[in-house]
């Protein structure tokens, strides 16, 4: 393969690729003697997620399950949303709104949004906790620009320094009642067209 050819051809598609099969195919570049060791294919419809996200295809299905209350989990290869990154973090807690952020200073009502931990991990193997709206009225804080905050409920999850207390939620997703953000990620989930 010449070097333009995976400039052009390959290179552009390295968010969409399993990290080992991006290392075998540069590895064939770089070194076309040697033998790829990657052997699976991926899937038919991935999830598009960047290599240093913490959230895992599994977590996506597991949101994308949640999104359209369904009872089982979205397999791998046919989840129908795609989960762009805008921010990036170390801790599995997190909302979903299904309305704008629009620095209104305005409660959104909805009884779509939910907030949920997966734990610390990059597995699943704690339980997952969704706790969805049990007050659409306060569903959402869209909170005014001079507070620069994230607001699920009145306190049940605020991406902001104060306390987190299960209101207007079912479930609490925090153990503690205030924790510290380091660094966070932002999805902007995206429904596949059809």
């Amino acid at each position: 393969m010449k070097a333009s050819d995976y400039f052009h051809k390959v290179r552009p598609y390295k968010t969409l690729l399993p990290r080992d099969l991006k290392k075998d195919l540069k590895l064939s570049y770089l070194a076309p003697e040697s033998e790829a060791k990657y052997s699976r294919l991926p899937l038919s419809n991935p999830v598009r997620l960047q290599e240093q996200s913490i959230i895992t295809a599994e977590h996506a299905a597991l949101i994308s399950s949640w999104i359209d209350r369904r009872e089982s989990t979205y397999e791998l290869n046919s989840i129908p949303y795609e989960f762009k990154l805008i921010l990036h973090t170390e801790q599995l807690i997190g909302g979903y709104n299904p309305k704008q952020w629009n620095s209104s200073g305005q409660w959104l009502v909805t009884k779509d949004s939910f907030i949920f931990s997966l734990g610390t991990g990059r597995d699943l193997q704690n339980e997952p906790i969704l706790s969805r709206v049990a007050n659409p009225e306060q569903a959402i804080r869209d909170c005014a620009p001079i507070y620069d905050c994230v607001g699920f409920g009145c306190g049940d999850l605020h991406v902001i320094e104060g306390p987190c207390v299960r209101k207007d939620y079912e479930r609490e997703t925090v153990n503690s009642t205030t924790f510290t953000i380091e660094d966070f990620e932002v999805f902007k989930i995206i429904e596949f067209i059809k």
